[in-house]
């Protein structure tokens, strides 16, 4: 029986290890780099969509460079809400 308590506790210990333990803020390792991961995901999607749509309507247009700093401006924007959205979803607050 005593055997099996000191395997439990060991396991348990590399668990822990593995998952990281919490920080002074309460977020643990793994926690914080899904939340980096998300950040940057988020960022990158929102800039390229809106770029990559800028850059169409000014080859269908002919407006170079307007719409591609259009996008590049509300992209930044976009973005800038969801990692906000993102940090707080992460941090244990409300979402949208």
């Amino acid at each position: 029986m005593k055997n099996e308590e000191q395997k439990r506790v060991q396991l348990e210990k590399r668990i822990k290890r593995f998952k990281g333990s919490e920080n002074d803020s309460g977020i643990s390792p793994m926690k914080g780099l899904g939340m980096m991961g998300s950040i940057g995901f988020t960022m990158a999607g929102s800039l390229g969509l809106c770029i990559f749509g800028g850059d169409y309507l000014d080859q269908k247009w002919h407006t170079k460079p307007w719409f591609t700093l259009t996008g590049i401006l509300i992209g930044l924007l976009v973005g800038g809400v969801g990692c906000v959205e993102v940090i707080r979803l992460f941090l244990g607050g409300k979402g949208p």
